[in-house]
């Protein structure tokens, strides 16, 4: 819990239109009504089950985007069938900022289709293949329900020579059935930021895929299929783990290296084609024909080992000593191996190596190429609990390249493993393979939280990750007993295993194209997603090294890693256990325009930093550094600096929630900025540790528990409530005994509702509806909060403080959720999940 922590952000005045255009919680207005139904938007971080015609955040009907130069950014725009729809479709025209165009080719216009999910998720129809609309057509995919979803998945790139400023237009929805044709306008605005992104990804990928678990999907197994593969993924910022070659020469090989090298971020050695060569070894002749071949094509301008990695073990067991020694004889293996390339072209005279040898301690390039190691969660507390032991000091000495699962990431081992790896010099990636699930960091289908996808990029950042690595990106066949590698039709079955074993979705991020004529592989959203993240994390990085290279801002004591913390607090907790957006106090269009606003400006020069914010009360003290020959305006009025370049600016959250900024550089030029302070929202208790029942008092009859429940809650783990009501038989007590479930404040820790605007409390209802009245209590004296109704599913009740007239406030001991005693005579019954309490100032 972190009571004193209040989220702040850069806005442009137009971020408030643009984050309700596209997914926005805005209300409804009567032109996105159609005959055949609702017409809405959602953002690019949410899915949306086909039979969830209910989703409570559904924004207008027009589609908004933000981005930089060079980036992709995708928007939703969904139909809810009120009658069937026979068809639909989208015509999409070019965009105009003023005699600039954003021509319509850059618009790429997909149908969401649904896929069965039955996993730990729960069930259903989620969106995830993505059809482009003429395919979609031709096939008869564009259809809907009645009482269903359906829809658009619309992706605009910005060209790198696109000028700044905001893009805007209309597409053309048309919507036929029995009611004939009819047409609605879709308005379009793109707003583009003065930064172009690089072609190149600066966070390493290895994505596994093997030859002929794509050939099962798409009826080919030729090698142009494979090539086409691996450039599908690469416009997606992955690298394959195996080139696309049909051998292994080191001529093919070096031709693949230098075909792919500018946009791919890893290439691997491989002792097969077309798999995950994990057996390194059996071919060592092979390896080091590959290895000699990129040498004699690296230089001092381009040492192509800088990308080249080594994948030679899977998951070993530490905790069985005979595979630790069998890891360390393997890992001083390859190194040998790697030590016989190096002599040899220490004794080559052909003049064949002597560019490569211009590089300083060229050596290093080969002996130093990292040798990743995957391993379990049980792996890393193994590696953890024995690192002072002999046996995993000689491991961690001759190993260079560790990669833990994501879920090995929590606050319990997330640092100590970290420095670990820091103290033997040892490069540090992570991977998924089927766990976590979620709220844990996923790339499945069922999770409806696509930002965890995107956001897993974000936490890479976070904790300096060189690299990601995944077990499968394209695998069509099944790994389950008698089935084993026979063709699995993902489009109706996506599990490489049964739903008990591996999760929706787990083992690939594409679909084969064959099933809609198309040449190739089609997107995922999930993909769509992880690209999001991907380019955001060039982002982040480039705002890191500015704010590094901030010299005056580090003396002060802003050092960019707490400057960059700005953008990772709230999108997780425990690590990486992914919020949704829109929940905790997640908003990530904010979050997102806030990097886009600051890489714009730290690259046009301007020396700008935000840096700790204290929140003591309602008073919020900002610090800001400003470089040196700047002057920072705020609200009209010039401030003055506390200490070197750095200023302090006190806000009162209650009084306004706005501030307005201009910075001048000593070249005259000025910038403004419209600063948002967030009402300041505090986990008062998570709900999700033993240690809460002991502060939860049940009636008579009723009981709660900690219960482990994906579907009925936000972090896997939510208290489960039975309030039972109780007939004695005397009319009297039975019509005012009153049922009840209460809550110790003492549980909030520092922040008590005296202190608080509104608590708010998430309640799942697996069952019909019920209403429950809510009191807070000061010994006997109590208020009441109101009675709400509790929908079946998930109600979050947000109980108004500050409108709550109770003089005993100060002393507020309990919460009570409190309930009718009877149901028709009879006692009445009540189940329910509780979870994450969250508190405003």
């Amino acid at each position: 819990m972190n009571a004193k922590r209040i989220t702040a952000v850069l806005l442009c005045f137009s971020i408030l239109g643009s984050l309700t255009a596209c997914g926005g919680e805005k209300e409804q207005k009567e032109e996105t009504k159609m005959v055949y139904g609702q017409v809405w938007s959602a953002p690019s971080t949410v899915k949306i089950d086909q039979e969830d015609v209910e989703y409570e955040k559904k924004g207008a009907a027009s589609l908004s985007y933000e981005a930089v130069r060079n980036e992709y950014e995708s928007c939703q725009l969904l139909i809810t069938a009120d009658k069937d729809v026979s068809s639909f479709r989208l015509e999409v025209s070019d965009l105009k900022n003023g005699d600039e165009v954003l021509a319509k080719e850059n618009i790429y216009v997909y149908v969401q289709k649904y896929i069965p999910y039955n996993d730990y998720t729960g069930s259903g129809n989620m969106p995830d293949a993505l059809i482009p609309i003429e395919n979609a057509v031709e096939y008869g995919e564009n259809t809907i329900k009645e009482k269903n979803n359906g829809g658009f998945w619309i992706t605009v790139f910005v060209p790198k020579e696109a000028a700044v400023g905001t893009y805007e237009g209309s597409f053309k929805l048309i919507v036929n059935g029995d009611a004939g044709e009819k047409t609605m306008d879709i308005p379009v605005s793109v707003e583009v930021f003065g930064y172009t992104l690089s072609d190149e990804s600066t966070a390493e990928t290895l994505f596994s895929w093997r030859y002929d678990r794509v050939a099962a999907g798409e009826l080919d197994g030729s090698i142009e299929m494979m090539k086409t593969y691996y450039d599908f993924f690469q416009e997606y910022r992955i690298s394959l783990q195996s080139l696309p070659i049909e051998t292994l020469s080191g001529e093919e090989y070096l031709n693949a290296v230098l075909k792919y090298y500018d946009r791919l971020t890893s290439f691997s050695l491989l002792s097969s084609v077309g798999d995950i060569s994990i057996e390194l070894l059996s071919h060592p002749e092979k390896v080091i024909e590959q290895i000699l071949a990129v040498a004699s094509a690296s230089n001092a301008e381009r040492n192509l080992f800088e990308k080249a990695i080594i994948y030679a073990m899977d998951e070993p067991d530490l905790t069985n000593p005979a595979v630790v020694q069998s890891v360390t004889d393997k890992s001083i293996k390859i190194t040998e191996l790697l030590q016989k390339c190096v002599d040899e072209i220490k004794e080559d005279n052909t003049g064949l190596y002597d560019e490569f040898k211009k590089i300083e301690n060229w050596e290093t390039s080969i002996l130093d190429i990292p040798s990743v190691i995957p391993v379990t969660m049980k792996a890393v507390d193994w590696l953890l609990e024995n690192k002072d032991t002999e046996a995993a000091k000689k491991l961690l000495e001759v190993t260079n390249c560790w990669c833990p699962v994501w879920e090995c990431f929590n606050e319990t081992n997330a640092e100590p493993l970290i420095e670990l790896m820091k103290e033997y010099n040892i490069e540090l990636w992570w991977y998924g393979c089927s766990l976590p699930y979620a709220p844990g960091a996923t790339y499945h289908i069922g999770d409806s939280n696509l930002l965890s996808a995107r956001s897993i990029s974000w936490l890479q950042k976070k904790y300096n990750i060189v690299g990601n690595l995944y077990w499968d990106a394209a695998a069509y066949t099944d790994e389950s007993g008698y089935r084993a590698n026979q063709y699995i039709d993902v489009y109706e079955y996506p599990y490489r295993q049964s739903a008990n074993d591996l999760p929706a979705g787990d083992g690939f991020l594409a679909y084969p194209g064959a099933a809609y004529g198309v040449y190739g592989p089609l997107p995922s959203l999930r993909l769509m997603s992880i690209r999001d993240g991907m380019e955001e994390y060039e982002l982040l990085r480039d705002v890191e090294e500015k704010y590094t290279s901030m010299e005056g801002a580090n003396r002060a004591g802003l050092v960019a890693a707490n400057l960059m913390e700005t953008f990772y607090t709230d999108l997780a907790y425990n690590g990486c256990y992914m919020i949704k957006d829109g929940e905790k106090g997640l908003d990530f269009g904010t979050l997102r325009h806030e990097l886009l606003q600051t890489v714009a400006n730290v690259n046009k020069g301007l020396g700008f930093a935000m840096g700790s914010v204290d929140v003591e009360g309602a008073m919020a003290t900002f610090r800001y550094y400003i470089q040196d020959g700047a002057k920072i305006e705020i609200d009209g009025q010039e401030q003055q600096p506390k200490s070197e370049a750095v200023y302090e600016y006190v806000q009162d959250v209650e009084k306004s929630t706005t501030v307005k900024i201009t910075i001048t550089n000593s070249d005259g030029e000025a910038y403004t900025f419209e600063q948002f302070v967030a009402v300041p929202n505090y986990e008062l208790n998570s709900l999700s540790e033993q240690s809460v029942l002991s502060d939860i008092q049940a009636s008579e009859g009723s009981s709660v528990e900690l219960a482990a429940d994906a579907t009925h809650s936000t972090d896997g783990t939510a208290v489960h409530a039975n309030v039972k009501g109780v007939v004695t038989g005397n009319n009297l007590v039975d019509a005012t005994y009153v049922p009840y479930i209460s809550i110790a404040t003492s549980m909030f820790g520092e922040l008590q509702p005296a202190d608080l605007a509104n608590i708010q409390i998430d309640l799942y209802n697996p069952g019909e509806a019920f209403n429950v009245k809510v009191c807070l209590y000061s010994g006997s004296s109590y208020a009441e909060f109101g009675n709400f109704e509790v929908q079946e599913g998930k109600t979050t009740l947000t109980l108004d403080l500050k409108k709550l007239n109770f003089a005993q406030i100060e002393s507020a001991d309990r919460l009570a959720f409190e309930f009718d005693n009877l149901q028709d005579g009879k006692a009445a019954s009540y189940e329910f999940y509780m979870d994450n309490i969250i508190g405003a100032k």
